[in-house]
């Protein structure tokens, strides 16, 4: 019941976290800092999977630490076995929905990849303007 909760609270967070990211100009809406929405959704994808990552190498420690504190208990050892297998299953899938998220933006026209890769959301490159040369 927890962990529900938990998903309920940081689902609405991100509801109101991403139309905070965007405002409304003249010419219609404007993402900050992005060139278009693929390369907004490809930050937000990423920065979800370096979260789910940290997340998963948490695990394959508390995986460690139940093993090694185990004593022998054959119960103690099978779950903490358990919990480092699926801690790596799950870097493997973050690491190929990683791989899977760069090629459809590097398909679909995303400007990440490029000369702006190195550059922060927003900052000033060497003409003055945010974001475009």
């Amino acid at each position: 019941m927890k962990l529900k909760n938990k998903a309920i609270v940081l689902t609405s967070l991100m509801l109101v976290a991403v139309p905070v990211m965007a405002f409304a100009d003249g010419t219609g809406i404007k993402l900050v800092g992005f060139t278009n929405i693929y390369d907004f959704l490809n930050f937000i994808v990423k920065t979800m999977l370096s979260i789910a990552a940290i997340i998963a190498v948490i695990f394959l420690i508390i995986g460690g630490v139940r093993y090694v504190v185990s004593a022998g208990n054959a119960d103690a050892v099978e779950g903490a076995k358990n919990t480092i297998l699926y801690a790596v299953i799950g870097l493997i899938v973050i690491m190929l929905s990683w791989f899977i998220v760069t090629a459809v933006a590097n398909i679909f026209g995303s400007t990440t990849t490029s000369d702006n890769q190195n550059q922060a959301p927003g900052a000033l490159n060497d003409t003055g303007a945010g974001g475009q040369k």
